[in-house]
C-alpha cells in the first residue's frame, strides 16, 4: 500500500491548484459575463426576443427541442429577456464578490448556457469555453480566498487544493488545445505552412493589426508550425512545469491570445484564454507577489463536511461529466468513434461538447463582404448594416469594420448557409420594422436586399453578387399605411404602422 501512494500521490500533485489562483479565476470569470452581458444588451431585441431574426419558433420546433432547454424560450418579449440579463448580471456580480459562490457559479452557468442556446447563430468558441469554465468552477472552492465568503465563513490557512474538479480543470484545458492542434494537423494548408498567411486574408475576422501583419509573409511561415506545437504541447508544460517555471509557460501563452485578440476579432476567446491560466498560477507566484513568508509545508484544502451520500452524488456526477467531455472531444477528432444517442443527449442538455475547431477549415471560410442595401425613392441608398451612404459594392478597406460587433459577423457568416433562407427574412423584418422606428421612413423604401459579395478570382475578373434576401426588395415604393404583417404568430405583433 505504501508503495502504491508513493506512486500515486506525485501524480495527484501535478494536479494541485492554488486557492488564490482560483479567487483569480472566479473574479475573471464573474467579470467576463458582466462584459459580455452588457455587449448582448446592444442587441437584445434583434437577438433575443419574437420581434427580433430569430423568434422561438424557429427554435421550439427543432428535432432537438427537448435537450436545447433554454429558460430564455419562455417568453420572447424585451422585458423578459431584459429581466433575465439583469439576474445573470447580478449572479456574476455576486460570482466576483465571492458570495454564496457556488450558488452564484450555478445561476451564472444555468443562464449562460440557456442564453447561447436562444440564438446560436451568434456564438464562437469563446462563448462554450466561457460556459464550460463556469460549469467546472460549480466544483472547485473559487471562494475560499479573496471573498466576502471567506470573511462570513470559517478562515482557511490552506493555499492548496488536490481533487477530481481540479483534474476536470486542466483537462478542459487541454481539450482546447490539443483537439484543434489534432485536427489542424490533417489539413493540408497547416501542413505546408501556409495557414497563418491564408487566415490573415480573410478580412471577414482580421483588424488593422492583422493586415498590416499580411503585409509580411517572410514573418509568417515559421508562425504556422509554431502556432501547432504550442497548441499541441501547451497543455503538457502546464502540467509538468513548476514554480517560475509554470510562470514562464503562462506568459507564453497568454502574448500568444493577447496577439490574436490583436489579429482577429474572435470575441471573448482570447480573453477566457487568459483567465483560465490565471488558475494554475503557482504558489511561489503568489508568495512573491504578497510578499508573504516562503513554506516548505504545502497546506491543503479540505471541503466542508457534508453528507455521504450527498458527496457521492456530487462525485459522481462530476466524474460523469469528465466522461462525457473526454467521448466529446475524442469523437470530434476521430468522427468513427460515435456517441450512443444516451450520452449525446447528456452532452446536450449539460452542454459539454467539446467541439474546437478554430481556425481548422480556412479555405472553408468566409472571403467577401456583405452589403444591406436599402434603395430609397428619391434616389439615395444606405448600408443598413455598416451605415454607409450610398451603398458601394467595392471591396472595403478592412471588411471586418462593415459590422457593428463580433455578434452581426457571426450572424452574417452564417446567413450563407443553405438552412438559414428562413432566418434572412426575419432579419429582412427585423432590419425594415428597426429603421422605421429610428427614421419613420420605410415607405420611401423601394427595397431592400442583403448581398454577399464574393471577390474576383484573379485581378481583372469581376466580383460576384449573391443576394440572399431578394424576397423582400420591392418593385416600387411603399404607400400603404400598414408596412407588412409578421408572417410568424409567435412575434405577437400583426401590423406595423408607418408614421411620419
Amino acid at each position: 500500500m505504501d508503495r502504491l501512494s508513493s506512486v500515486i500521490e506525485p501524480i495527484k500533485r501535478l494536479f494541485a491548484l492554488d486557492l488564490r489562483s482560483l479567487a483569480c479565476l472566479r473574479i475573471g470569470l464573474g467579470l467576463l459575463i458582466l462584459i459580455d452581458l452588457l455587449l448582448r444588451s446592444r442587441d437584445l431585441v434583434a437577438f433575443y426576443t419574437d420581434q427580433g431574426l430569430l423568434p422561438r419558433s424557429l427554435l421550439t420546433t427543432s428535432p432537438n427541442a427537448l435537450t436545447h432547454w433554454s429558460l430564455h424560450l419562455v417568453n420572447g418579449a424585451p422585458w423578459f429577456q431584459a429581466l433575465l440579463f439583469c439576474v445573470a448580471g447580478i449572479a456574476a456580480g455576486m460570482l466576483v464578490a465571492g458570495y454564496r459562490t457556488t450558488w452564484a457559479a450555478t445561476i451564472s452557468w444555468v443562464l449562460l448556457a440557456s442564453l447561447h442556446l436562444r440564438n446560436p447563430l451568434i456564438l464562437n468558441a469563446g462563448d462554450k469555453y466561457l460556459a464550460l469554465l463556469t460549469f467546472w468552477g460549480i466544483f472547485l472552492p473559487c471562494g475560499a480566498k479573496w471573498s466576502v465568503d471567506a470573511k462570513q465563513g470559517i478562515k482557511t490557512e490552506a493555499t492548496t487544493v488536490i481533487s477530481l474538479a481540479s483534474f476536470a480543470l486542466y483537462l478542459q484545458v487541454a481539450f482546447v488545445y490539443v483537439s484543434t492542434a489534432l485536427l489542424k494537423w490533417q489539413q493540408n494548408v497547416w501542413q505546408t505552412g501556409d495557414a497563418t498567411q491564408l487566415a490573415l486574408s480573410k478580412d471577414y475576422v482580421v483588424t488593422g493589426w492583422g493586415q498590416w501583419l499580411a503585409g509580411h509573409p517572410e514573418w509568417l511561415k515559421p508562425l504556422t508550425p509554431a502556432t501547432l506545437y504550442l497548441e499541441l504541447l501547451s497543455p503538457l508544460a502546464i502540467l509538468l512545469s513548476r514554480g517560475w517555471l509554470r510562470v514562464a509557460v503562462l506568459a507564453v501563452l497568454a502574448l500568444f491570445h493577447i496577439a490574436l485578440a490583436a489579429c482577429f476579432t474572435i470575441g471573448l476567446f482570447p480573453y477566457v484564454c487568459l483567465v483560465a491560466y490565471m488558475a494554475f498560477l503557482p504558489e511561489k507566484f503568489w508568495t512573491a507577489v504578497l510578499k508573504d513568508p516562503a513554506t516548505s509545508e504545502t497546506r491543503m484544502y479540505q471541503p466542508p463536511r457534508t453528507h455521504v451520500v450527498l458527496r457521492g452524488c456530487k462525485q459522481t456526477f462530476l466524474a460523469l461529466a469528465i466522461l462525457v467531455s473526454l467521448w466529446s472531444c475524442v469523437t470530434v477528432v476521430t468522427p468513427s468513434w460515435r456517441m450512443p444517442e444516451v450520452v449525446r443527449n447528456l452532452e446536450r442538455v449539460f452542454r459539454w461538447r467539446q467541439s474546437w475547431k478554430m481556425f481548422t477549415n480556412i479555405h472553408e471560410a468566409v472571403d467577401g463582404w456583405f452589403v444591406f442595401h436599402a434603395q430609397f425613392a428619391d434616389g439615395h441608398s444606405e448600408d443598413l448594416l455598416s451605415g454607409a451612404s450610398p451603398v458601394s459594392y467595392e471591396k472595403p478597406s478592412l471588411a471586418s469594420a462593415n459590422f457593428p460587433n463580433m455578434r452581426w459577423r457571426k450572424l452574417c457568416t452564417n446567413l450563407k448557409s443553405p438552412g438559414a433562407k428562413t432566418v434572412r427574412e426575419f432579419l429582412g423584418d427585423y432590419l425594415l420594422l428597426d429603421r422605421d422606428r429610428r427614421h419613420h421612413d420605410v415607405h420611401k423604401l423601394l427595397g431592400l436586399e442583403i448581398v454577399y459579395v464574393e471577390p474576383a478570382k484573379d485581378a481583372d475578373g469581376e466580383n460576384e453578387i449573391e443576394v440572399l434576401g431578394a424576397s423582400f426588395a420591392t418593385p416600387q415604393p411603399l404607400d400603404k399605411e400598414v408596412l407588412f404583417e409578421w408572417q410568424n404568430e409567435a412575434r405577437k405583433y400583426h401590423d406595423v404602422f408607418i408614421r411620419e
